[in-house]
């Protein structure tokens, strides 16, 4: 263990997480020694107490200098707890209820079980720990438990902390006897103070009253307001208190002794009821400030996968807790781990620790998305961290109803120090690479609606698959300015090292490209003798019938052949086909001529790809011609053609006009020269025709598909060849020169191939 044994022999708190309690174990303490477990066989504790191992340090010298109102030191962070006895169940219930509807939700419960220590000494050991667990935080707020609050008093605080002059302590719960004028003001009434329901302590005022020596004489002896009030006037500590009061105490009976019943002083007069909201005592301008950040009312949940990291773990929590805006929910989902992780997760009080045995980050994320309910969810790797404002920023954008995830740019640190500049969304350019870290923060609603998050390839990169699949349901991306810290090293858990792996794999895993859908596009010219080979092509190919939309393209004018085209699609199976009747020329025009009809073929396709190409809505497109027979697998072959670089994969076919195929290579002078001879594996080239092409949309539906009747080295009056030379040395959205390929295995056999009509 590093210093001191994180595991206390008895149980000093507990968390209510999903309507069970967590047990929170304490580290020693310098005022508690005998309740130190000195022999711990959770961590293998062995060594002697000693009271200096954990407490946190005195301040060096006490902070006397004022802090004004406008910022110089904020109230962001919050570490929050609550005192109560076994006995006192039905007020407890109400002070948490009411707590959460202030602002705070998950706070540290202090139950002083038998044989108990008293309330002075669980009131101090219960600060103790507080300041041990969040050393960070901007203030600790102590609760008695039989207090309700007015509505969002957090933000309200948060908005007026810390009062103008020196900084003290902050009582929000004010006794009749106090109610005087608005606002805040000072007292000075030294031990008699009253009221010991809420207290708000500055860091520094909370570790200096901790190392008082003058708390000692107060064991057993007086209540905690007077113990308090007597160290404040010793210290010349000021003290505040607040009218109307946030707060008001509602036991009748005193948590000291049963018998003690409240008395009318142990009221407050001024306070407004639980439902009025605090934010009203605010200037009409700051009031509009917050309304203008009420998006973060909005709950988020933090979940952090983690194998074998633990020795980062406590870095990413801590990072979590830091947030200027703390999360509602934070859960470590521990897969497989045989190192610390347990313990690292479980000495943090408000998180949450499941253990799976999965041995996949996907089955890990899902694991702490299904044990969550919270709106927003950020998913952080174990061994990465977050900065401050990243979960504060990252709200702000998601005003926008139509934002479905917010990313930022990475920092690396670690065994690499530089700053990964991410580009703004693009719908496109995610669909190419991946720009958007796991760490993002995503809209749950969102997440819902993609389908399974566990794919069964286990070489996917799950969080490129997640944001894709969000973006292709029409949900934006949104960056923030907020730039998420991740962590470079050698050191690997017991799993293979993953990105390494990923790194050599190619793109067809690493992309998810057999989970993708295809939209097959074919124009039907009423061909009755090549319907049969093409729908029973349709009938037998390997892609799921679940991942394909099939567009056909009616333009047969013809009755029967049109009925033959219904009742194959009545038994075909495949639950998404759309007939398109379309009139782009006449009838039995794709077997006319060419010399004749050259100029009509090619404007009746250019015609019919500009009609359909925006309703097209998977990232990926099939043309295919009805007299072109890929193999029973060619989408699968096409598909594991692509690359972070390639715009689309084409199946070689005859050419009916010339010799050799229809896919060439340019030369300098522009020239298309075209493949004679069949190859093998994957070739790249220049163009190719759309007889069997599988490309990815984008490109499709961003082309305009017109007929010019030019044809230059830059211009073609064939549709397929103006495509390419369009694309040509184009850019993709990943700024790389875009490259075509051709996959000989899926050579299509071209059933016009030998229909003899003479070239021009």
């Amino acid at each position: 263990m590093h210093g001191h044994c994180v595991h206390l022999g008895d149980l000093i708190a507990l968390r209510n997480e999903g309507g069970s309690p967590t047990e929170i174990y304490s580290c020693s303490h310098p005022m508690f020694p005998e309740t130190t477990a000195k022999h711990c066989a959770k961590c293998e504790y062995r060594r002697p107490f000693d009271p200096g191992d954990n407490i946190p340090p005195p301040p060096s010298q006490r902070i006397i200098e004022e802090v004004r109102v406008s910022g110089q030191q904020r109230v962001n962070t919050w570490c929050v707890g609550i005192t109560t006895i076994p006995t006192r169940e039905d007020y407890f219930h109400k002070t948490v209820d009411s707590l959460a509807s202030a602002g705070w939700r998950n706070p540290l419960v202090f139950r002083d079980d038998p044989p108990a220590r008293g309330i002075w000494k669980n009131w101090h050991r219960a600060l103790s720990e507080m300041t041990i667990r969040e050393p960070n935080a901007d203030a600790y707020l102590i609760v008695q438990d039989d207090v309700v609050f007015s509505h969002c008093v957090r933000q309200y605080l948060e908005a007026s902390l810390w009062p103008p002059g020196r900084v003290g302590l902050c009582s929000i719960y004010t006794p009749a006897t106090y109610d005087t004028g608005n606002g805040w003001f000072i007292t000075n009434r030294g031990e008699n103070l009253w009221g010991a329901c809420a207290w708000v302590f500055p860091p520094d005022v909370a570790k200096e009253l901790l190392h008082a020596k003058v708390i000692a004489e107060w064991d057993r002896k007086r209540n905690v307001e007077m113990a308090i009030g007597t160290w404040a006037q010793n210290e010349h500590r000021l003290v505040y208190y607040h009218t109307p009061s946030l707060a008001q105490h509602v036991g009748e009976e005193s948590t000291i002794s049963p018998t003690w019943k409240a008395n009318g002083s142990r009221k407050s007069d001024s306070f407004r009821g639980e439902e009025f909201d605090a934010t009203e005592l605010l200037p009409r301008k700051r009031r509009q400030k917050i309304a203008e950040r009420g998006h973060r009312d909005v709950p988020i949940a933090i979940v952090i996968p983690c194998h074998n990291y633990g020795r980062f773990l406590g870095d990413a929590i801590r990072s979590v807790i830091n947030q200027s805006v703390r999360p509602d929910e934070i859960v470590v989902v521990d897969d497989s781990s045989t190192d610390n992780t347990q313990e690292v997760a479980r000495s943090f009080a408000g998180v949450r620790y499941m253990r799976i045995n999965a041995g996949s980050v996907a089955t890990a994320r899902a694991a702490g998305l299904h044990a969550t309910s919270a709106p927003l969810v950020c998913f952080l790797d174990a061994d990465d961290e977050l900065p401050a404002a990243y979960l504060d920023n990252g709200y702000a954008m998601f005003k926008d109803p139509g934002i479905g995830l917010v990313y930022s740019d990475m920092h690396c640190f670690g065994e690499e120090t530089r700053i990964l500049q991410m580009p703004t969304f693009d719908p496109d350019h995610i669909e190419w690479d991946n720009y958007i870290h796991a760490g993002a923060i995503v809209r749950r609603e969102a997440l819902d609606l993609i389908g399974p998050l566990v794919r069964e390839d286990p070489l996917i990169t799950e969080d490129w698959d997640w944001w894709r699949r969000i973006v292709q349901r029409g949900w934006k991306a949104a960056k923030q300015q907020t730039v998420y810290r991740y962590r470079k090293h050698g050191l690997a858990g017991e799993q293979p090292q993953r990105s390494k792996v990923l790194k050599q794999t190619d793109y067809y895993h690493r992309a998810g490209l057999a989970y993708e859908r295809v939209t097959i596009v074919t124009p039907l010219a009423g061909r009755m003798w090549a319907w049969g080979p093409y729908s029973a092509w349709l009938d037998r190919q390997t892609w799921p019938r679940e991942q394909v939309a099939i567009l056909l393209v009616n333009t047969s004018h013809d009755a029967e052949f049109s009925a033959m085209v219904r009742e194959w699609l009545i038994r075909c199976g495949y639950p998404d086909v759309r007939v398109r009747a379309m009139r782009v020329g006449e009838r039995d025009l794709a077997d006319a001529p060419r010399k004749k009809a050259g100029t009509a073929v090619r404007t009746a396709m250019a015609d019919m790809w500009q009609q359909i190409r925006l309703s097209i809505d998977s990232p990926y497109v099939l043309s295919l011609e009805d007299d072109c027979i890929p193999p029973d697998d060619g989408i699968d072959l096409l598909m594991r053609g692509f690359d972070h670089d390639v715009g689309s994969v084409a199946g070689p076919y005859l050419s009916r006009f010339h010799k050799g195929y229809v896919a060439w290579r340019l030369n300098d002078a522009g020239q298309r020269i075209h493949f004679v001879d069949r190859g093998e594996g994957y070739d790249y080239l220049d163009g190719n025709g759309f007889g069997c092409t599988l490309i990815r949309t984008q490109l499709v539906r961003n082309h305009v598909y017109r007929f010019t009747g030019d044809n230059t080295p830059q211009t073609s009056p064939d549709f397929d060849i103006a495509f390419y030379l369009a694309l040509h040395r184009k850019k993709t959205p990943t700024n790389r020169t875009m490259k075509f390929r051709m996959c000989w295995e899926a050579e299509a056999e071209h059933l016009s191939k030998d229909m003899a009509i003479a070239p021009e």
